[in-house]
C-alpha cells in the first residue's frame, strides 16, 4: 500500500507491508530515501510485523519546500507523530538507521508514551567525541577513492546531471561503507537519481547536519524510557564509542555487533539482522 499524507506545505509518502506489530523504519542521510531498506526487511512481514516505510520530508516522493521553515529537526520528528496518527497506531517499534537513529531517539524523548521499542542500527554519534572519531575514520576510508570520484565529477555528464553518471558517483562514494564492496550497487536499487534528487540531498543534508551538530554538546538522551537494541557493525565508519555512549546513558539497552559488515548490515548480513530483530522483539511480546 503506497499512500501520501498531504497538507498545505507538502506531502509525506509512506508504504505499509504486512500485518502485526508495527515497525516504523527511519532512513538515514539525511537526504536519502526509504528504498535502501527494501527488499532486505521484507522477511519481517512474514513474521507477523507490520512494516512502515516512509520518505522523510523533502526526500524521494515526499515533497516540501527547501527552506529552514520546513526542513528542520522538529519538523522531521513531528512527521513521525503525524504518520503514527494517520495509521491509528498506539505504540510504535521504531527502527532507525544511521542519522535516522537521531530522529528515533528525538521522537522517543518527545513522545515517550507512543514508543514500544527502539532499534538503533549503526547509530549516529550522540556526543562530540564520537563524532570527531567518526569523521577521522570517514576521511581515511574515502582517501583511496578520491581519484575515481574526481574523475567522475570532472565530466560533462556529471555537470549536466546525467542520471547514469550521478548514480555511478554515488556508488563510488559509498564503496567504503561496505565490507563486501561488490554489494554497494544494492544501495541505490529502485532510486531515480536525478538533478532534483541530488539538489534535495545537498540542501537537506547540510541543513539538518548543521543543526544536529549544534545540538550535540548538550543533547540529553538519559530521559529515554523505551528499551533499546543497538545493532552495530565491525566495519562501520561510526565507532563503537557511539553505541557505548548511548548504552551508558539509558536504562534498558543491549548491543549486538554484526561482523564482516559495514554501514548497511541489513544489506550484507540480511538474515542475521532479521533474526536479531525478531529474537529481541519476541522478548517484549504481550
Amino acid at each position: 500500500m503506497d499512500k501520501y499524507i498531504v497538507n498545505e506545505d507538502g506531502k509525506i509518502f509512506y508504504k505499509v507491508i504486512g500485518e502485526g506489530r508495527p515497525i516504523l523504519f527511519i532512513h538515514g542521510g539525511p537526504g536519502l530515501t526509504h528504498n535502501y531498506f527494501l527488499p532486505h526487511f521484507l522477511e519481517l512481514a512474514k513474521l507477523n510485523y507490520k512494516l512502515i516505510f516512509f520518505d522523510q520530508r523533502g526526500n524521494g516522493k515526499s515533497t516540501y519546500l527547501n527552506n529552514s521553515k520546513y526542513i528542520n529537526i522538529d519538523q522531521f520528528t513531528n512527521d513521525i507523530e503525524i504518520l503514527r496518527k494517520e495509521l491509528n497506531i498506539d505504540k510504535l517499534i521504531i527502527f532507525g538507521h544511521s542519522m535516522g537513529t537521531f530522529f528515533a531517539m528525538d521522537y522517543a524523548k518527545k513522545f515517550p508514551q507512543n514508543v514500544e521499542n527502539l532499534i538503533l542500527c549503526n547509530a549516529t554519534p550522540m556526543n562530540l567525541n564520537a563524532l570527531g572519531k567518526m569523521n577521522e575514520i570517514m576521511i581515511k576510508r574515502l582517501n583511496p577513492y578520491t581519484k575515481d570520484l574526481d574523475n567522475i565529477t570532472n565530466t560533462v555528464n556529471f555537470k549536466n546531471y546525467d542520471k547514469d553518471t550521478l548514480k555511478k558517483y554515488l556508488v563510488e562514494l559509498n564503496r567504503h561503507n561496505f565490507f563486501d564492496e561488490t554489494l554497494v550497487y544494492k544501495l541505490f536499487d529502485g532510486v531515480d537519481v536525478n538533478e532534483s534528487y541530488i539538489k534535495n540531498f545537498e540542501f537537506i543534508n547540510t541543513t539538518l547536519l548543521n543543526e544536529y551538530v549544534n545540538l550535540l554538546s548538550d543533547y540529553d538522551i538519559s530521559s529515554i524510557e523505551s528499551p533499546i537494541l543497538i545493532i552495530n557493525s565491525d566495519y562501520d565508519f561510526i565507532p563503537i564509542e557511539s553505541s557505548l555512549y548511548i548504552k551508558n546513558k539509558v536504562n534498558q539497552c543491549e548491543i549486538k555487533t554484526i561482523y564482516k559488515s559495514g554501514h548497511y548490515p541489513f544489506i550484507e548480513k540480511t538474515e542475521e539482522v532479521i533474526n536479531t530483530i525478531d529474537s529481541y522483539l519476541k522478548k517484549f511480546e504481550v
